[in-house]
């Protein structure tokens, strides 16, 4: 694994990039973040098995779906879920990505030379926050567009259903696809911050979207309908479907809207940035 660290030869700027105290500012530690985000080998691969796995398996699941294509799939059929379906293991990799950007530094050492640089510890977690984040969103957005539109070209192909983004719902599903991952990755951010070890922090988001939610099934069915909707995976679920028909009961009976769920998601990940920052101000590097 590589690493970055603040870089030394930044020119200095009245409190903007370096202030007078040789610190460094918002723009420079924004600067900073940056260079280490885009330097350092095992976030860019993670950032590259993101892509593989958003393009790779919408189109591979948009084809598979347009060669066994019969009538009896109609009813219920979502073509924008099925050229959204590699969000599904998007989310578990954007995790990972979310934790490395945290942890990569405490499990070098970095983190002391960062913090050297940019005592205000706040302004450190916030330039990381908004420099992955952004990076992130739009990243996520643009794969969301680009394999709905080449899933519902290749559904086209057969006689399969397509949709557009004019249809109901289809937009707000492809847009709610990015900000989905991107919260996502910023509760991975949090995580990161609390946990501070690299393998602690992508188990806890792992448990969190993937097995906490097995813990609702032995509840009386009225209770596990009210608790699961709060869970990342009924949101997310709700954001990536348009079409929904009758076997989208069960577990799926009471969620939230899916505007509503990411508010709900995204007071998860803010949670998660407060209670880090609060602790990345109390403990040592």
């Amino acid at each position: 694994m590589t690493t970055a660290t603040l870089p030394t030869d930044v020119p200095a700027g009245p409190g903007v990039l370096r202030a007078p105290d040789g610190h460094y500012g918002m723009v420079g530690v924004l600067k900073a973040e940056w260079t280490k985000l885009r330097s350092v080998r095992s976030t860019a691969w993670t950032l590259v098995a993101f892509v593989v796995a958003i393009l790779g398996l919408g189109i591979a699941i948009s084809a598979g779906q347009a060669s066994h294509w019969n009538a009896g799939n109609g009813p219920g059929f979502d073509p924008t879920n099925v050229s959204l379906a590699g969000f599904f293991l998007g989310q578990l990799i954007v995790g990972i990505l979310g934790a490395l950007v945290v942890t990569a530094e405490y499990g070098t050492g970095t983190i002391r030379a960062t913090l050297s640089a940019s005592p205000l510890r706040l302004r450190f977690l916030l330039a990381k926050t908004a420099v992955f984040g952004t990076l992130l969103l739009v990243a996520s957005e643009i794969l969301s567009f680009a394999v709905f539109f080449i899933g519902q070209a290749i559904l086209g192909t057969s006689a399969a259903p397509t949709a557009t983004l004019g249809q109901p719902n289809v937009l707000r599903a492809v847009i709610g696809a990015g900000l989905y991952v991107t919260v996502l990755g910023l509760l991975a951010v949090g995580f990161g911050f609390i946990i501070r070890h690299t393998a602690g922090t992508i188990a806890a988001f792992v448990g969190v979207v993937l097995v906490l939610p097995l813990f609702t099934l032995p509840l009386p069915e009225a209770w596990r309908h009210d608790v699961f909707r709060y869970f990342p995976a009924s949101i997310g679920n709700q954001v990536l479907m348009t079409v929904h028909g009758p076997e989208d009961g069960g577990a799926f009976l009471h969620p939230f809207s899916p505007w509503v769920g990411l508010a709900v998601l995204t007071g998860y990940a803010v949670a998660a940035l407060v209670v880090g920052g609060w602790l990345l101000n109390r403990r040592d590097a």
